[in-house]
């Protein structure tokens, strides 16, 4: 008896885990009009983190694995300052600890 609760208390766990990044990505997408002001490029953890600024909000540009999205250099490279986007973003912005929406595409 104790061993099946151990069983489904790691199932659930784990079930957690693996579901926990598609569920955020399906409630907190949204397209947006977005005017950017600024691009940088952050390192972080050995990789490259491509931040779009606005007057807003700043937005992270990162490869996504639940999107399917592999060109974050190349879309950055559409972004110029001063100029205005609908693009498509998920994720919720935590300061504190430097957690961005991520842009997925920009919507042409």
């Amino acid at each position: 008896m104790k061993s099946k609760l151990i069983i489904g208390i790691v199932l659930v766990v784990f079930l957690g885990l693996l579901l926990y990044k598609p569920i955020i990505i399906s409630l907190t997408t949204e397209h947006i009009d977005i005017t950017v002001t600024k691009t940088d490029v952050k390192r972080k953890n050995s990789k490259d983190v491509y931040l779009v600024f606005t007057k807003d909000e700043t937005f992270s540009n990162e490869d996504s694995f639940w999107n399917f999205k592999w060109n974050s250099s190349d879309l950055h490279g559409k972004f110029q300052n001063d100029s205005t986007y609908t693009v498509q973003v998920y994720g919720v912005r935590i300061p504190f600890l430097s957690m961005y929406r991520n842009i997925v595409e920009i919507d042409e």
